[in-house]
C-alpha cells in the first residue's frame, strides 16, 4: 500500500525523519510518528495530523490523529475533526467527538450540535 504524506517547506533534520516515517507502509511506524509529531506541539506540523485523519488508510493512525488534534482550536483542525465524524470507523468518530468536546469554543459546539441533531433524526 502506497501512501504519500505532503511535504512541508523548511523542514529541519528531525522533521525530515518524521516525513520519511510517515511515508512508510508500516501503520505502526506512522502511528508512533504521529505521537512524536503531536508532542512537538508545533503549528507548522499540523498539516500532517490533518492529512493522517483525512487520508491514512489505517484506522489506528486516523484515530490517533483525531486524539492528537484535541488541543487545537484553529478552524482548519476543527473542520478536519468535523469531517472525521463521517469516518467509516466508529473508533475514529469517537476520538473526533471527544476531541471536539474538549475544545470549548462556539465553533466546536456548533459542529457537535449539528452532529448530534443529524444522529437523532
Amino acid at each position: 500500500m502506497s501512501i504519500q504524506y505532503p511535504q512541508i517547506i523548511d523542514l529541519d533534520e528531525d522533521d525530515q525523519k518524521f516525513f520519511r516515517q510517515l511515508n512508510t507502509h508500516d501503520e505502526k511506524i506512522r502511528f508512533i510518528t504521529l505521537m512524536h509529531i503531536a508532542e512537538e506541539e508545533r503549528e507548522e506540523l499540523l498539516p500532517w495530523l490533518h492529512y493522517a485523519l483525512q487520508h491514512d488508510p489505517a484506522v489506528i493512525v486516523r484515530q490517533e490523529a483525531a486524539k492528537r488534534l484535541e488541543g487545537w482550536e484553529d478552524s482548519a483542525s476543527l473542520q478536519v475533526l468535523a469531517n472525521a465524524l463521517n469516518d467509516d470507523s466508529m473508533m475514529v468518530v469517537d476520538a473526533a467527538t471527544h476531541s471536539l468536546s474538549e475544545v470549548k469554543n462556539p465553533e466546536s459546539a456548533e459542529i457537535l450540535a449539528a452532529y448530534l441533531d443529524s444522529n437523532n433524526s
